[in-house]
């Protein structure tokens, strides 16, 4: 069978974002302010001994990412099933929904980092929306390089992808679609 996803694509991804938003995130990120800590010890005990993450809470994390799976998987299978993308006139294929997945997965993923985070700092920036830029400018150069370790179905893939008004539809309607029953959580 075939991947959805270009082995290099799949291994910057986990290089640039699996890593270095989750770590600036575990470094950095404080629940409770210095001062409250100080003042109130035992506020900090319940995060100490782990009882935040319980059976309910893993199983409301996996349900988010199922839903996000769900919604990123069929969302781009309808989207991009009749879209004329190629310069050749033809309709979309695996490398451009494998390429679309990767977009979408990566900003929904930076969106929750987003959603998550209380208290922002400079680290925190660099890795959400500094992993976004370093992954836009892997692809645009990954796809320039014909042969090699590049398959040439990811030749100008990416820029054929730009070129879409479906691209850009739905990267603002698919993780907002995403992200609603978060949105509406939070508020």
């Amino acid at each position: 069978g075939q991947t959805l996803y270009e082995s290099w694509i799949v291994t910057s991804y986990n290089l640039i974002l699996t890593a270095a938003s989750p770590f600036s995130y575990g470094i950095f990120e404080k629940d409770l302010r210095e001062e409250i800590i100080e003042k109130y010890p035992l506020s900090y005990r319940e995060m100490q001994t782990g009882d935040l993450f319980t059976m309910r809470s893993f199983v409301f994390w996996m349900a988010k990412a199922i839903w996000h799976s769900i919604v990123v998987y069929f969302g781009m299978y309808f989207s991009v099933q009749n879209d004329v993308i190629f310069p050749t006139g033809e309709v979309s294929d695996l490398s451009i929904m494998g390429m679309l997945a990767s977009f979408l997965m990566l900003f929904i993923v930076s969106l929750e980092m987003v959603l998550e985070t209380k208290n922002f700092n400079v680290f925190h920036h660099v890795s959400i929306w500094g992993g976004l830029i370093v992954y836009s400018l892997f692809l645009l150069v990954y796809c320039t390089i014909d042969g090699g370790f590049v398959t040439n179905d990811m030749y100008f893939t990416i820029y054929w992808l730009l070129k879409s008004p479906t691209f850009y539809l739905g990267m603002v309607i698919l993780p907002t679609l995403a992200m609603l029953p978060e949105f509406s959580l939070k508020l």
